[in-house]
């Protein structure tokens, strides 16, 4: 309830960003009040062992809170002091125990089986993969004898894990789930090793004991798209068929993941003192994942913003809410590059370069001016296929249907503080303005948000204000 009741249900097309005051005091009212209950309920029910918990400490931490809409205060202080991110950690607790009792019951049920002689056992996961018939069940938790209840947990494990990992970079937080901990063996499975060989003297030469392991944090979410490149494949680009549009999207979601990811390494290691090469070598393997992102999937959603209005309904809001995660990703790793220089934490030659090429002001403007043109093909693309598929509340711009409403209000926020910042009218020229108006794009967008969220309505008066005064 306090999930669904975030979208206003009385905003009609065409009235733009705002909603009249007795229906928002209404609507309000009921936001805080199932707001308050859902909070008082996850709290009182912590302690229980529960995957409906678990996903309803998901679902919560993605509302927005109420908050006092009179107060004068900056993104940088409403995200310090956002509750979300605790019951989003409670949830990734809870998930990540699962996940540890399930694989201790595997490892105890694997013997059980075996003497059976029936049933099968993957020989690199551990996994069961076949039960022997009910009448010869050794007795073994329902968590184990259920192909829906294990498919479930990894789910819901993965889930957490990609929450988890743009929450720790949005918010500076440390991460619940670690890298080594959040491997999946279903997609990263031990490399087979060649049988022991033996030896002149009959002994058997020992393996060794590490087995190898593909890293889910490695290049695994970019093989897929380098394989096909490497058969000759085209990337497809717009218009293509919706399946084609969507299997792009589906592919480039992970990417998109893995640079988050890449941004709470490098904070990690900030935090724990590492050496300069440590540092260089994940901001080398950072850059990767931006180059290849810009070979791989920027040309088709330049092709949706030019685009945006011919796109069917769910490539709309898909493309819009990834790009836009995507920008943030990129410039939030701008700040830690920023940080790092500054501290002159990583190699001198490394540092000198990247300032020469002006390396951050280029990912900062770049990704801003990115967002910006988001959010003006989401406005001024308002009489598209938006409606017949969605609820009036949420049609009107392709950008409401983002569930985690607090990604986007930090995109649109950072991109605009950006262009505020670079704004100069002591020149004025093309670029001067184009500057304003994706600044007046971008503080629509946030308007737009505030119709589900306080801290949207907060960001966008003060970036508003920035923007007054930066012109007068």
């Amino acid at each position: 309830m306090s999930f669904a009741s975030q979208w206003t249900q009385h905003a009609q097309r065409g009235t733009g960003a705002s909603v009249p005051s007795e229906i928002d005091h209404d609507e309000r009212s009921i936001r805080e009040k199932v707001w308050n209950e859902a909070r008082h309920a996850l709290e009182h029910s912590g302690s229980i062992p529960s995957f409906r918990i678990a996903f309803a400490n998901i679902i919560f931490s993605l509302t927005q809170s109420p908050l006092d809409k009179s107060q004068e205060v900056t993104l940088g202080e409403l995200l310090e002091n956002d509750r979300a991110p605790i019951f989003l950690e409670t949830a990734n607790r809870q998930l990540f125990t699962f996940r540890h009792k399930f694989a201790r019951l595997q490892r105890e049920a694997a013997p059980k089986v075996r003497e059976l002689g029936r049933g099968s056992i993957d020989p690199t996961t551990g996994n069961i993969l076949e039960m022997p018939p009910s009448s010869e069940h050794p007795r073994l938790d329902p968590l184990l004898t259920s192909q829906e209840h294990r498919t479930t947990l990894d789910l819901m494990f993965w889930l957490g894990v990609m929450f988890d990992t743009l929450s720790a970079a949005m918010y500076q937080r440390p991460l619940v789930v670690s890298d080594e901990d959040s491997q999946i063996p279903s997609v990263s499975p031990r490399i087979a090793e060649p049988r022991a060989q033996i030896g002149l003297d009959h002994w058997d030469i020992p393996r060794s004991k590490t087995r190898g392991k593909r890293d889910v944090w490695g290049d695994f979410f970019l093989s897929s798209s380098i394989q096909r490149q490497g058969s000759g494949q085209l990337q497809p680009r717009w218009p293509c068929s919706y399946e084609e549009a969507a299997s792009v999207l589906s592919e480039a979601t992970p990417v998109k993941v893995l640079l988050y990811r890449r941004i709470t390494q490098l904070q990690t290691l900030v935090y724990r003192g590492a050496s300069p090469d440590q540092i260089e070598n994940v901001i080398q393997k950072s850059l990767l994942v931006c180059q290849h992102w810009d070979s791989t999937y920027q040309n088709f959603m330049l092709d949706c913003v030019t685009n945006h209005e011919l796109l069917p309904s769910r490539i709309q809001s898909w493309y819009v809410i990834l790009d836009g995660h995507w920008h943030l990703a990129t410039m939030l790793f701008a700040d830690v590059l920023e940080s790092i220089d500054k501290s002159q934490l990583g190699s001198d030659t490394a540092r000198e370069v990247r300032q020469v090429t002006h390396l951050v002001a280029t990912l900062r403007t770049n990704n801003a001016l990115a967002v910006a043109g988001l959010a003006r093909a989401s406005i001024q693309g308002q009489d598209s296929f938006m409606a017949p598929h969605f609820h009036d509340s949420l049609s009107e711009v392709a950008f409401l249907v983002e569930p985690w409403t607090a990604v986007l209000i930090h995109s649109f926020a950072k991109a605009g503080s950006i262009l505020v910042e670079s704004l100069d009218i002591s020149y004025k020229n093309g670029y001067t303005e184009c500057l304003r108006q994706n600044c007046e794009f971008l503080i629509r967008a946030l308007q737009y948000l505030g119709r589900k969220s306080d801290m949207a309505f907060l960001v966008a008066r003060s970036l508003s204000r920035s923007l007054e005064a930066k012109l007068v």
